[in-house]
């Protein structure tokens, strides 16, 4: 059997879906981190595993960050084929070796165009910021009839909290009324496309402006700008909503030149998780001032910042936002929609082994570390599906194999929303194990945590922020200190052990989750938005205090 490589230059999950598809049998796998960190080491790999055919596996390779990465690993690999597996077009390009040293040697050119572009983009922002509106916000249209929305993707990925929160909000505002237009860089996920009635794709900045994560979003600033200035045109009198995002200053600038209010969807400020986790790189540490002045100039330019939690608009008021301009908009949930799904699953499960599900974006603060070591104190029996990808997954596949229950964890990677929602139907306990984020109040809404609620199904989650304030220990969950995997193992295990295997808790929950439709999320930003007065001035630090104070 031919023996092959893969390095994923987007999902590892999805890279390996292709390769089980494909039929490929064993393969090696490699990130760009492995590429990068070590190449010496890659090349060993491949010569000691008898590799001869190596690909690349893109989610979108006319969209792929860092193609010149990808494009040297294979110009170098000792092997005998070369491929790019683009799945966005569902080719396999075979490429050689002398024509990839020719795109290779063309970098230094578009890199020098892509830098260009990137500080046309700067000059373009200081212009902007220097200059007073011309519009002032009393101004702006305020009976608005449509809504343009401007996202920019998932970047391969078309399942996670980002994909809900943007289906669940614009379809919350189609619901009351106003028809939805969307800019995107990414094509829709599956969960979003129904509810779009004009798209506008954004086409890709060059290879050369592509090169890092950075040149990348100031590149797309200006595309993302003028999309959405061809749909501005096209829909009616429209409401600009923009989730926050680095570089991402379009929606302010369409805003002014469309005389159209802005709404912010502010999650939590990017420009402290580029600090927190991305700063060590020289290149990262020499944007941060830009990427601080850009959000600070969106929150100020914004008539209303919709923060997901009371920690998120702590962070937008440190900011600079305007205490009368920020609003807290939790996430919510179709229950309609998810209670459909779960009843598609057979929801007996009497004499099958007990699952415990979790879905969800393996990072830093979501505590999937946590649930696999509270696996090893809970009986033999017990199973654990987890669901989606990220960068802690290796991290708990070798905690999982340290204490030796890899055989009771399913990991399936990220699946499609619907199919997620009816994995998760069928198991026995949901946990949301969130953790302390160091030197950080937890400013998170879990989306998977109103899902959960409304798959009626019963939950062990952590006692902590918006968590502990939506559900209540023992009524409508098992609550838990967070990051102790014991007191998880042992809420789990009284959930299986009960009489009614905790439906009386999912029921309370369901009932619940009616309270946190995404229609009322809608209508709460609408009325907020009607509500809220133009700022005059930068709010004082006294002023920040009295707003949270209020709240």
């Amino acid at each position: 059997m031919t023996a092959w490589a893969i390095i994923a230059a987007g999902s590892t999950a999805q890279a390996k879906r292709y390769a089980a598809n494909r039929g490929l049998g064993p393969c090696l796998f490699f990130s760009k981190r492995d590429l990068v960190a070590d190449p010496r080491g890659f090349r060993r790999q491949l010569q000691a595993g008898g590799v001869e055919v190596l690909a690349v596996h893109s989610g979108s390779w006319k969209r792929q960050r860092s193609p010149q990465v990808f494009q040297a690993a294979l110009a170098l690999a000792p092997v005998r084929r070369r491929l790019i597996v683009d799945d966005e077009s569902g080719t396999e390009h075979e490429v050689d070796g002398r024509q990839l040293w020719l795109e290779l040697s063309r970098a230094p050119g578009g890199l020098a165009r892509g830098l260009g572009i990137a500080a046309r983009e700067v000059a373009a922002f200081q212009r902007t910021r220097r200059t007073p509106h011309r519009v002032d916000r009393p101004a702006r249209e305020r009976d608005f009839r449509t809504v343009l929305a401007i996202w920019n993707g998932l970047e391969g990925n078309d399942v996670g909290g980002a994909a809900t929160h943007i289906a669940g909000i614009l379809g919350g505002f189609r619901n009351l009324g106003l028809p939805v237009g969307l800019v995107t860089t990414e094509p829709p996920p599956a969960q979003l496309t129904p509810l779009i009635d004009e798209l506008e794709m954004v086409s890709s900045p060059p290879p050369g402006a592509r090169l890092t994560h950075d040149l990348q979003e100031l590149a797309t600033n200006r595309l993302v700008e003028e999309a959405a200035m061809r749909l501005a045109r096209r829909l009616r009198r429209p409401l600009i909503y923009q989730r926050n995002r680095q570089f991402l200053w379009a929606g302010a600038r369409v805003a002014e030149q469309a005389s159209a209010p802005l709404v912010l969807e502010w999650n939590n400020s990017e420009v402290w998780t580029r600090v927190t986790y991305e700063s060590q790189r020289l290149m990262t540490k020499m944007l941060d001032p830009l990427a601080e002045a850009i959000e600070r100039y969106m929150l100020q330019a914004s008539d209303l910042t919709a923060a997901v939690s009371a920690q998120a608009a702590e962070m937008a008021l440190a900011r600079g936002a305007d205490p009368a301009r920020v609003a807290v908009v939790p996430n919510g949930v179709n229950v309609e929609q998810i209670g459909a799904l779960a009843a598609e699953t057979n929801g007996s499960r009497a004499g099958l082994n007990p699952i415990v599900g979790w879905a969800g974006a393996f990072c830093q603060w979501h505590g999937t570390e946590v649930l696999v070591r509270s696996l090893a104190l809970l009986p033999p029996d017990v199973r654990l599906l987890l669901i989606g990808d990220g960068e802690r997954r290796s991290e708990c596949e070798r905690i999982a194999r340290e204490l030796g229950v890899s055989d009771r964890v399913e990991l399936p990677g990220a699946l499609a929303h619907d199919e997620t929602m009816r994995r998760l139907a069928q198991c026995d306990v949901l946990a949301s194990p969130h953790v302390e984020i160091p030197h950080q109040r937890f400013f998170g809404s879990p989306t998977k945590l109103f899902e959960y609620m409304a798959l009626g199904r019963p939950i062990v989650a952590s006692r902590i922020e918006q968590l502990g304030e939506l559900l209540e220990d023992g009524v409508t969950a098992r609550l838990v200190p967070p990051g102790e995997e014991r007191e998880l193992a042992r809420a789990i295990y009284w959930i299986l052990s009960s009489r009614d295997r905790g439906a009386g808790l999912a029921s309370a929950a369901r009932r619940q989750a009616t309270h946190h439709t995404w229609d009322q999320r809608a209508g709460s930003i609408l009325a907020q938005l009607r509500a809220k007065p133009a700022a005059q001035r930068a709010p004082t630090a006294r002023g920040r205090q009295l707003a949270l104070a209020r709240r």
